[in-house]
């Protein structure tokens, strides 16, 4: 995960899920829906094309201070991702294995009124760093 970086090859890794070497069914249907929406109007709006919302990700640590992240709670993601991508950091996505839960579920994409909120926290967030 962090070798890119080692190697002088990026500045941010994203752990993407995409279901080789794993499970599908990791990502619920309706959240899988809302990170294709939020992702293609990332591409829209800030020209680069992400093929996941992954919270496992490692960045160089200057690169992380220069992002000035200050999102903390559901858009940290997005923000940090459109932020990497207006800073001009050298991104890359590996695919990384995942597997569905062994017991419990999600406390955001398993409660449908709860990925509402982060749906829209997630369009906030696009517009306020469009508009930053």
């Amino acid at each position: 995960m962090v070798a890119p970086i080692r190697k002088g090859e990026a500045d941010m890794v994203l752990g993407v899920r995409r279901g080789i070497d794993g499970d599908l069914g990791t990502i619920l249907p309706h959240a899988r829906f809302g990170n294709h929406l939020v992702l293609g109007l990332t591409r829209a709006l800030f020209g680069h094309f992400f093929t996941d919302l992954p919270p496992f990700r490692a960045v160089a640590f200057p690169e992380l201070l220069a992002l000035r992240m200050d999102d903390r709670n559901w858009g940290w993601t997005l923000q940090m991702q459109i932020r990497a991508v207006r800073a001009g950091l050298r991104i890359v996505e590996v695919e990384v294995s995942h597997r569905r839960r062994s017991e419990g579920v999600s406390k955001i994409s398993g409660n449908l009124a709860t990925s509402l909120q982060v749906g829209a926290k997630m369009f906030y967030t696009l517009a306020r760093e469009r508009l930053r």
